[in-house]
């Protein structure tokens, strides 16, 4: 950071402002990068068993046994600088759901590659590029559900269980049941075998994956639904709750690269409409990639926020 910011001043001095705001990008990157870099694991957490406390980020459930990706931010009663880690429980009850405050006690390792077979594959390694630090078994007799963690993000994340209920109690076929949830919450656990092996073979397993597709269709509904406030000449209203419901939308199915690079698109072309501005979709590409890159700097890692920024770059 210091080279670059030096660098950024030189190339001011020597009125070379182009190269001076690209260093002075590059040293704020840095900068973020090192803001947002998960902490080392205690080497006493691995050593004596602690009662934590945490919320559940992610669930992966792969019956009978559980996965939680759990942020955890307090030991024995005490708050402590938040980390993330999963916990492997070997029974499916009790049944944990996203944003859920859980406690438990559990000794925790090192998120390590550490194969017992030559070329063994690294299942972990996607976890550790997102932040997960730790690992742990817990007994699911000494897990403890203690309640929704209150907030309006997390009410809106937990919305997907009720959509996912809603179309399991609707008098619609297994397999219409399986596609629904899966395009319109990210959740494709209902699906059946038939029919990921359909979607594989045809070469469409890309449809089952949250992206642009399905947050332009979802616009699209929104923007028909809300036509009577155009009508009524309420246009720019219309516009802020289109934004407004594709932004819930986003983080209903977990903020996931590709859905929030394109609901940050979509909202750009809905302001810039509403502003009467010029239209510029590759700038609308770059802000994209600066925002999730600024709150999520390993992000760069995932190949969601890969292949999905280099499709649209190449569209």
């Amino acid at each position: 950071m210091f080279l670059l910011t030096a660098g950024a001043f030189a190339a001011a001095v020597l009125r070379r402002y182009s190269i001076s705001i690209l260093l002075i990008a590059m040293a704020l990157g840095c900068l973020d990068s090192e803001l947002h870099a998960p902490p080392q694991l205690p080497t006493e957490f691995s050593q004596h068993s602690y009662c934590f406390s945490g919320v559940t980020t992610e669930v992966r459930r792969f019956e009978p046994t559980q996965t939680l990706i759990v942020k955890i931010d307090s030991c024995n009663g005490h708050a402590i600088r938040p980390f993330r880690v999963k916990v492997s429980v070997p029974s499916s009850v009790p049944t944990v759901d996203e944003r859920w405050r859980i406690h438990f006690p559990a000794k925790l390792d090192n998120i390590e590659y550490d194969p017992d077979l030559p070329d063994e594959i690294d299942y972990n390694s996607s976890l550790r590029r997102s932040g997960v630090i730790g690992q742990a078994l817990v007994s699911p007799d000494s897990l403890r559900i203690i309640q929704p963690e209150p907030g309006l993000l997390n009410t809106i994340r937990r919305q997907h269980e009720k959509i996912t209920l809603l179309i399991a109690a609707s008098a619609l076929t297994d397999k219409t049941q399986g596609f629904l949830n899966a395009a319109l919450t990210g959740d494709r656990s209902m699906l059946t075998a038939e029919t990921r092996e359909i979607f594989s073979i045809t070469g469409l397993s890309h449809i089952l994956a949250l992206s642009g597709l399905h947050v332009g269709i979802i616009a699209l509904i929104i923007s028909l639904v809300l036509l009577p406030l155009r009508l009524t000449g309420l246009n720019n209203l219309r516009t802020i709750l289109t934004i407004i419901l594709l932004w819930m939308f986003a983080i209903m199915t977990g903020l996931s690269p590709s859905v929030v690079r394109a609901v940050i698109m979509a909202s750009v072309l809905l302001i810039s409409a509403m502003l009467q501005r010029v239209r510029a979709p590759f700038n609308s590409l770059c802000l994209a990639a600066l925002l999730i890159l600024f709150f999520t700097p390993q992000a760069i890692y995932s190949i969601g926020f890969q292949l999905s920024f280099l499709a649209v770059i190449s569209i």
